[in-house]
């Protein structure tokens, strides 16, 4: 299994997009001076920035994002809610609520000749639905999981992927989403829940054991 990305999300009201750009997080002590920005983008509606290392923050009036496209490449789970309660705490006139705490994990699908089930074709109950023609795939079923302190919506689905420079392949694709709702005051909260983040990557690797079929 390996992990694609990892990424928060804010919901907001009332951002400015515009003033969100490099100069802006590296003086106000957001993201190191060392961080190379590859691309830019600043427009009214939304700004992005990503950098080398393959992290990108995107504002919009109704939402924050920090994403990790390359999760090996930096501490993501520290990084990355340092990034955004930084955002947070230098727009206190934004109105921020719910949280999302978000992984995309992939596996590889067994090749046809081995002897085993994926999760997906494994789970659904036989039956004429899966004869209705010459070829029937399962392509995705979603879960969810009221934990103590969030919502766990896992959505499961069978991906191609395309690899630089090589062949395809067929994935099972995880899609988590830890999600908690806040309201505007509760400021200190969001900011712990946010802090959690690296604590998820143990939570869900274990619920993901029990999708692993001998």
């Amino acid at each position: 299994m390996e992990l694609l990305s990892a990424f928060l999300v804010v919901i907001s009201k009332g951002n400015n997009p515009r003033l969100l750009n490099p100069d802006f997080l590296v003086n106000n002590g957001i993201v190191p001076k060392n961080w190379e920005v590859q691309d830019l983008l600043v427009l009214p509606p939304v700004s992005r920035i990503l950098y080398a290392n393959k992290v990108e923050v995107t504002l919009e009036e109704q939402k924050l994002s920090v994403r990790a496209h390359d999760p090996s490449m930096i501490d993501w789970g520290t990084e990355l809610p340092k990034i955004c309660i930084g955002i947070i705490s230098t727009f206190p006139h934004v109105l921020y609520g719910a949280v999302g705490l978000n992984f995309e994990i992939i596996e590889p699908v067994p090749d046809s000749g081995e002897d085993k089930q994926t999760f997906l074709e494994f789970i659904v109950k036989d039956g004429p639905w899966l004869n209705y023609s010459e070829e029937t795939r399962v392509s995705g079923i979603k879960f969810q999981y009221r934990l103590s302190d969030a919502i766990l919506n896992l959505s499961v689905e069978r991906v191609v992927r395309q690899l630089k420079d090589g062949p395809s392949s067929q994935n099972i694709k995880y899609d988590f989403n830890f999600h908690r709702d806040f309201e505007t005051s509760e400021n200190d909260d969001r900011r712990d829940f946010l802090n959690t983040f690296s604590e998820r990557s143990p939570q869900l690797f274990d619920l993901l054991k029990q999708f692993v079929l001998e």
